[in-house]
Formats: structure tokens, sequence, C-alpha cells
């Protein structure tokens, strides 16, 4: 689980297109470690949307990085430690209707 905001800086490039930048900030839960503390994550993406009249289109991808955790005394490596990250990339198609104007 996680949460995180991402404010999207958008650029009209003509009356139907934007391209935007997304900064991110979040922390990841995670269940696997043995503190169980929150991960603090941070990213950078991109959008471009496409508006219909009121239909629109966005095409949204985001990539999250995380500092070295461990993962100590997991069931598949018993009195091990292993240690690596949550870096993800995601990438998001949305669809939407605009209420206004």
């Amino acid at each position: 689980m996680a949460a995180e905001i991402n404010p999207p800086y958008q650029i009209i490039v003509k009356p139907l297109f934007e391209l935007g930048v997304d900064p991110g900030a979040g922390l990841i839960f995670d269940n696997v470690r043995e503190d169980y503390k929150p991960i603090f994550n941070y990213g950078l993406g991109a959008s471009a949307v496409y508006h219909f009249k009121k239909l629109f289109i966005d095409f949204e991808s985001l990539y999250a990085l995380t500092k070295k955790v461990s993962f100590a005394n997991l069931n598949y490596r018993p009195k091990s430690v292993v240690t690596g990250d949550l870096n993800n990339l995601r990438t998001l198609v949305k669809f939407g209707y605009k209420f206004y104007k």
C-alpha cells in the first residue's frame, strides 16, 4: 500500500492537447520487513492529455525511487538478510469526462 502526492504541471500545447510533468513524493507501507516502517519514495513522471469536447484521454507514466532497505528473515530464505529497493514504474491510461464548460 502507498500514499503519494503527484501534483501535475500541465502545459497547453494546442487547445485540445496538454503535456505535463508530475513530480511525486510519498510513503510505501510494506508487510514484508520486520520493522514495518514506511519507506519514503520520490519520483518524476510525464503525462499527455487529449480532449474530445467533454471527454478526455490521459496517458501518464511515473518512475518512483526508494532507498535501499533490508528484508531480513524472509520465509523463503531463513536467517538471511537481503537488501534491495522498492523502485517502480507505473503507467496509466485514464479516460474521463469534464463536468465543467
